[in-house]
């Protein structure tokens, strides 16, 4: 809650959209509070208008702001632009080997390691399986869900995945972000994928770059590299001096 209420306060937010189940928890006087479950906004949202409003949107506006994890101190609030977000949908899914498909989220969206996913799926005309978090740990349900869902693309943490134990992986493009992968691991999920003829990508980047600006296809464990930049990115080698 303490979180919570440092990044409501931080952020100047002025609504806060969630569900029964967690409003009662929330910090009170943080604005408005919208609860999309309560039987009163089902009604609302039943008579509301279903054409799109009409919006001007600028490149330099925020499109949204997301929290470090704060193992540096306090959490800190990355603002990613609305151009920025612009950039990574329009280079970097083709770049994973995505289409339009099946994809699966299996991490909650208080990281932005996901919305590689959700934006990829929903710009890309693609249906996004949101997967529930007891499934999501769970290694033969998210088997089972990846093959009857027929999932194409997937991206995970490799530990998350190592977890899960071999066999779970979608049927064309594997993800792998958020950390460093183990060669030996590796060498085994290329294998695996191999076999099912599921192509495996690094995708790295902080946060502060907007989800992820380096890509490449994996073929071969060893040295892993991160990959070259995406769209409109430039990198710098540094030395010890910077």
């Amino acid at each position: 809650m303490e979180r919570i209420a440092y990044m409501l306060g931080d952020s100047r937010a002025v609504l806060t959209v969630t569900s029964a189940e967690i409003a009662e928890e929330l910090p009170a006087g943080r604005g408005r509070v919208l609860v999309l479950d309560d039987v009163f906004t089902a009604m609302r949202l039943s008579m509301a208008a279903t054409v799109a409003p009409a919006r001007q949107v600028h490149g330099g506006q925020a499109a949204y702001v997301i929290y470090t994890s704060g193992s540096t101190g306090r959490p800190k609030g990355v603002v990613v632009t609305q151009a920025a977000l612009a950039n990574y949908v329009g280079s970097v899914p083709g770049r994973l080997g995505m289409d339009g498909g099946r994809y699966a989220l299996v991490q909650g969206q208080a990281t932005d390691l996901g919305n590689t996913i959700v934006f990829a799926g929903l710009t890309l005309g693609g249906r996004v399986h949101v997967v529930a978090e007891e499934v999501a740990t769970d290694p033969e349900a998210l088997r089972v869900v990846l093959e009857e869902g027929r999932v194409d693309f997937v991206k995970m943490v490799p530990s998350h995945l190592a977890a899960m134990g071999p066999g779970v992986l979608p049927a064309r493009s594997l993800v792998l972000g958020g950390e460093a992968a183990a060669p030996g691991w590796l060498e085994q999920v290329l294998g695996q994928a191999g076999e099912r003829g599921c192509a495996v990508f690094n995708h790295y980047g902080p946060t502060e770059t907007t989800i992820g600006v380096a890509t490449t296809r994996l073929t071969e464990a060893g040295v892993i590299p991160v990959g070259t930049p995406v769209a409109n990115t430039a990198f710098y080698v540094l030395d010890e001096h910077l």
